[in-house]
């Protein structure tokens, strides 16, 4: 990202909430000044974003190991569970293929959640 970071970044966002399904950032009830710790009631998380200077580095919790040149590093966390890094500098690297594997992490944690609670 270049330029004005934050503005950037609220850009980049709105284009990773639309890509999910929402309308927006805000009507999907994020505030963009508060620390989001990507998890859910259970704790489970299914992504992580940290900010780098020029682009976000996303994290993304998986069942099985992702093979793209985009994936900068891998990691097998468990027998059934891998988290896997890549950067993303720009809104328009918020495709197709990337919203693909975000849907299906949020899944995997939605279906975690499920095990759970009927536990």
């Amino acid at each position: 990202m270049r330029g004005d970071e934050k503005g950037e970044a609220q850009v980049f966002l709105e284009r990773l909430f639309r890509a999910l399904g929402h309308e927006g950032v805000f009507e999907a009830g994020a505030t963009l000044e508060e620390r989001v710790t990507g998890r859910d009631r259970s704790g489970t998380a299914f992504a992580g974003l940290h900010p780098r200077k020029a682009a976000v580095l996303m994290t993304i919790r998986t069942d099985a190991p992702i093979k793209s040149a985009r994936i900068r590093k891998s990691e097998q966390a468990s027998r059934n569970r891998y988290h896997h890094d890549l950067l993303v500098a720009s809104p328009e690297e918020v495709d197709a293929e990337l919203v693909a594997w975000l849907k299906a992490a949020h899944r995997l944690a939605a279906a975690s959640t499920l095990r759970i609670i009927k536990a």
